[in-house]
C-alpha cells in the first residue's frame, strides 16, 4: 500500500471517529452526519493505534480539553490542554501534556508542557550536510518541564519569565557510533535547566487559527551548572508570522523563524529543522546545530461544511556559525492537508499533513491547531 493511500485512510477513519464521538454527545441537535460544528465540546478523546518496527505495537489515547475559567471573561481565548499517552510492546512511555492558558480578560498567558519520554531516537550528525535518512539509533529516556508566564503590560504586549528542566539519559547507542565514542556532547546524557525571559507581540484575531494580523515572540533562555544542569549555554528565538485574508476566508500564513545557541549545548538540545512545525517533511533533528533559520508559506481555504484545504512550503537550514548561512545551504519543503473544525466559532482545527523534503523525505501528521 502506497504512502499516500495509508494517508488517505488515515484522513478517513479519524474524521468517522471525531462524527462518532460528536454523535454520542449530541444527537439531538441539528448538525450534518451528527458532528456540530457549534457545539462547545469541553472534552474529545480519541484511541491511538500504530505500528513501527523500533516499537513493535503501540497503543494508547489522545485527549483536547479546552474551556474558558470564568464564562463571563468573553476577551480571554479558549484554553487548551492536551494529553498524549502511548505504551508500545517494546516497553517503552511516552507522555506529554501541553497547555495554553488565557485568563483575566487575557490579561495573563501560561504555557506550556509537562511530559516524560522513554522512547528510541535517531542521530544524523551534527550540521547542514547529511544527505542520508537516518545514521544510527539510541534509546533516551527523560522528564521535560517547559512553562512560560506572560502578563499583558500593554496593549498586544506580553511579557514574563520561563523556566525550563530536562534531564536526559541515555541507555543505548549503537555500537561504534557517532554517540558510541563520547565525543558528541551529552552523548552519555545531559540535565539541561535554563530560566529566562519572553516577550510576546499579538495582534492576531484568532489564536488557533488567525485569518488575518501579526504576531512575533522573542525568548532568552539560559542554561548553566547553577541551576543544577551540566551544560553552560544561552538560546534566543525569534518566530514572526503574518497572515492575510485574501477574501472569504482564503488565507495566506507567512512565518520566519530562528533559533541561536551560544555556547556548548547538548546534542538532543541543539536546534532542529523538521517536525510537524517547522519545515515539516523532515524528521526532527534530522538537521541540527547551533543555529537554525527557516521561512515558511502556507496557503489555507475553507472546501466544504467543515473541511479544509491547505498547501505549504518552507526553506531553511542550520549551521554551526552564523556567518556560515548561505542559499547553496537551504534545505526545501512542500506538502499540503486537509483541515477538520473541532470548533468553529473559535477555529480550533484538526491537522492532517502530508510533507515532503528533498532527497525524497516524507513525512505525515495527525495533531490539533495550525503549525503556526
Amino acid at each position: 500500500m502506497s504512502a499516500l493511500v495509508k494517508y488517505i485512510l488515515l484522513v478517513f477513519f479519524t474524521c468517522i471517529t471525531v462524527i462518532g464521538f460528536s454523535q454520542l454527545a449530541d444527537s439531538s441537535r441539528q448538525s450534518f452526519l451528527g458532528f456540530d460544528l457549534d457545539k462547545q465540546r469541553k472534552l474529545t478523546v480519541l484511541p491511538t493505534v500504530y505500528f513501527k518496527p523500533e516499537t513493535n505495537w503501540a497503543f494508547g489515547v489522545s485527549a483536547l480539553m479546552y474551556r474558558r475559567f470564568n464564562q463571563k471573561d468573553t476577551i480571554s481565548p479558549l484554553s487548551l490542554a492536551g494529553l498524549s499517552f502511548a505504551y508500545t510492546l517494546n516497553d517503552q512511555v511516552l507522555f506529554s501534556m501541553p497547555f495554553k492558558i488565557f485568563l483575566k480578560q487575557d490579561n495573563y498567558r501560561i504555557k506550556g508542557e509537562i511530559s516524560y519520554y522513554r522512547y528510541p531516537y535517531f542521530f544524523a550528525g551534527i550540521g547542514n550536510s547529511n544527505t542520508t535518512k537516518y545514521e544510527e539509533d539510541y534509546d533516551a529516556s527523560f522528564p521535560r518541564f517547559d512553562i512560560t508566564g506572560l502578563k499583558k503590560f500593554k496593549k498586544r504586549i506580553y511579557t514574563g519569565p520561563k523556566l525550563f528542566y530536562q534531564n536526559t539519559t541515555i541507555s543505548s547507542v549503537e555500537p561504534n557510533g557517532l554517540l558510541d565514542a563520547s565525543s558528541i556532547a551529552g552523548a552519555t546524557g545531559s540535565v539541561t535547566t535554563g530560566i529566562g525571559w519572553e516577550l510576546e507581540y499579538d495582534a492576531r484575531d484568532f489564536i488557533y487559527a488567525p485569518t488575518k494580523g501579526y504576531y512575533a515572540n522573542l525568548s532568552f533562555l539560559g542554561f548553566n551548572e547553577v541551576m543544577g544542569g551540566n551544560f553552560g549555554y544561552n538560546l534566543f528565538t525569534l518566530d514572526i508570522r503574518k497572515y492575510v485574508n485574501l477574501g472569504k476566508n482564503h488565507i495566506i500564513g507567512i512565518q520566519g523563524y530562528g533559533s541561536s545557541i551560544f555556547g556548548i549545548a547538548p546534542f538532543n538540545k541543539l536546534s532542529q529543522l523538521g517536525g510537524d512545525k517547522i519545515m515539516r517533511g523532515y524528521l526532527k533533528g534530522e538537521f541540527r546545530d547551533n543555529h537554525l533559520l527557516a521561512s515558511q508559506l502556507e496557503y489555507r481555504t475553507p472546501i466544504w461544511y467543515f473541511f479544509g484545504f491547505t498547501a505549504f512550503a518552507g526553506t531553511g537550514a542550520v549551521a554551526e556559525r552564523l556567518e556560515e548561512f548561505n542559499t547553496d545551504f537551504l534545505r526545501y519543503s512542500y506538502g499540503g492537508g486537509v483541515r477538520l473544525a473541532f470548533n468553529k466559532k473559535e477555529r480550533v482545527h484538526i491537522r492532517f499533513d502530508y510533507a515532503r523534503g528533498d532527497n525524497n523525505r516524507q513525512q505525515f501528521y495527525l495533531t490539533f491547531a495550525e503549525s503556526f
